[in-house]
C-alpha cells in the first residue's frame, strides 16, 4: 500500500513537471521563432501587429504575409542571407480582373521579392489586389502610382529596405537588383531605373522605379502638396515621379555596369539587342554588348516569355560551365 502511494505521488509530481516543461519549451520555441524571422520575408515576426492591421479586414493577408524566402532559396545560403539583409518590396500595378500577367509575375520573379503587392482600383480578396481610390485608365496612371507609393510608405516603410514599382509586363531579376544595391545605403536618397532624356531627365517606368527609404519618405511628403512637383493630376507617371524627386535633389542614378552596359532595360530583350533608343542618356551598343551580364530588368515581356525567361535564367544549365 505504501509503495502504491509513493508511486502515485511520483506520477503526480512527474505529470506536473511535464506540463511545466512543455510550457517553458513552447515559450522558448516562440522566442526562437520570432528571432529567426525578425528580418525574414513578409514580416512573420510581426504577425500579432499584422493581425490588428487593416489588411485582415480586406482579406488579402494570405497573399501578403507568407514566409517564403527560405523555401525559394532552399539550399542556397548565400541567396537567403542576401534576401534577408537587403529586403525588397515590389509592387505591380494591375487592372481589375485582368490577372493573367499578374499571375505570371507571382509564379516567376515576384516570389523572390521579400514583399510582393498588387495595386488596382478595387480590392480583390481572391487574387490579393489592394484597391486604391483611383479610377482606371491610362490618364490616371500618375495618380495610381503616386497613391501606390503612398500606401507602401504608410504600411511598409519599416518592413523593407528598398521599394520598386514595376508593370505586369516587367521581368525583374531580383538577385541582380540586390547585388547592385549592396553598394548603396538606403538611408541616402537614391533613385534607380532606365534613364531617358527630357527637359528634366527621368527614369522610364517600365524598367522599374527603385526608391531608397529616404527617397520614398521624401516622395510621400512632397506629393502631399500637389503644386510642389507636378502640374496636374494626369500625365506620365515616370516623368512625374522623377520630377517630384528632383525637387528633393534626388536624381536618377547611374545604372550601368563597369563596362558601360545597361542593367535596366526599358525595351524588350530582342529590341535591346538590335536597335538603339535615341532618348537614352547613355548610348548602348547593339548586339551582345547591349546588356550587362548582371542585368536587372526587361520591359514589354509577353505572358509566355515571362515563363520562358524563368526557365532560361534559373533552370537552364550548360554542362561543364
Amino acid at each position: 500500500m505504501a509503495r502504491f502511494i509513493v508511486c502515485q505521488r511520483h506520477f503526480i509530481i512527474g505529470f506536473f513537471i511535464g506540463i511545466a516543461a512543455a510550457i517553458v519549451a513552447s515559450s522558448l520555441f516562440r522566442v526562437s521563432y520570432l528571432t529567426i524571422n525578425k528580418r525574414g520575408s513578409f514580416e512573420i515576426a510581426n504577425q500579432n501587429d499584422y493581425n490588428n492591421s487593416k489588411h485582415v479586414e480586406s482579406g488579402i493577408e494570405k497573399q501578403l504575409l507568407t514566409s517564403h524566402i527560405d523555401e525559394v532559396y532552399k539550399g542556397n545560403e548565400r541567396g537567403i542571407k542576401l534576401a534577408k539583409s537587403i529586403r525588397i518590396l515590389c509592387f505591380v500595378l494591375v487592372k481589375p480582373s485582368i490577372y493573367l500577367k499578374a499571375q505570371a509575375v507571382k509564379d516567376t520573379w515576384g516570389k523572390r521579392c521579400n514583399i510582393l503587392l498588387f495595386m488596382s482600383s478595387i480590392n480583390d480578396t481572391k487574387f490579393g489586389t489592394i484597391g486604391l481610390n483611383v479610377p482606371e485608365g491610362h490618364k490616371n496612371l500618375w495618380m495610381k502610382t503616386r497613391d501606390a507609393f503612398k500606401y507602401v510608405y504608410e504600411h511598409y516603410y519599416h518592413k523593407a529596405d528598398w521599394f520598386i514599382k514595376a508593370d505586369d509586363d516587367t521581368f525583374l531579376i531580383v538577385e541582380n537588383l540586390r547585388y547592385f544595391l549592396m553598394s548603396y545605403n538606403t538611408d541616402d536618397g537614391h533613385f534607380f531605373g532606365s534613364q531617358y532624356k527630357a527637359s528634366r531627365n527621368f527614369n522610364g517606368g517600365g524598367a522599374g522605379l527603385v526608391l531608397s527609404k529616404k527617397a520614398l519618405k521624401g516622395f510621400y511628403h512632397v506629393t502631399k502638396d500637389l503644386k510642389k512637383c507636378h502640374p496636374s493630376e494626369s500625365g506620365a507617371e515616370d516623368v512625374y515621379v522623377t520630377w517630384c524627386l528632383h525637387s528633393l535633389n534626388i536624381h536618377p542614378g547611374d545604372t550601368r555596369d563597369k563596362l558601360g552596359r545597361h542593367m535596366f532595360h526599358q525595351l524588350t530583350l530582342q529590341d535591346e539587342f538590335y536597335q538603339k533608343n535615341k532618348n537614352e542618356i547613355w548610348k548602348s551598343k547593339v548586339g551582345r554588348e547591349c546588356c550587362s551580364d548582371y542585368s536587372i530588368s526587361y520591359h514589354h515581356i509577353t505572358l509566355k516569355f515571362m515563363y520562358q525567361l524563368e526557365y532560361l535564367i534559373y533552370d537552364l544549365r550548360a554542362y561543364g560551365n
